[in-house]
């Protein structure tokens, strides 16, 4: 993540709380909970790193369309395209999931 204008400690904040929920679900499977339950807080769990994924792509992409407007180039705006399109893509499909 480095050259990125982002808060690592607020993804790594994020990132414990889904590593907590997580935990939480293994330990709910292994005492037999409801699968109700469980599977409210597996949604969390989701929502949490899809939030996070977006974070990400968020600034991936900002990055992407500030670096093609100063190489000033129908190449290099193609190129980020060509990525952005792949971060959009990659999102969709978790969105499937």
């Amino acid at each position: 993540m480095k050259n990125y204008d982002i808060d690592k400690e607020k993804l790594i904040v994020r990132m414990h709380r889904v590593q907590g929920q997580l935990a939480a679900v293994n330990t709910m499977i292994e005492n037999d909970a409801k699968c109700q339950d469980v599977l409210m807080q597996l949604s969390a769990a989701t929502a949490a790193l899809h939030s996070l994924a977006v974070i990400v792509a968020r600034e991936h992409v900002n990055k992407e369309i500030h670096e093609s407007v100063k190489i000033g180039t129908e190449e290099g705006a193609d190129a980020a395209m060509e990525d952005i399109s792949g971060i959009i893509d990659r999102l969709l499909r978790y969105e499937k999931a």
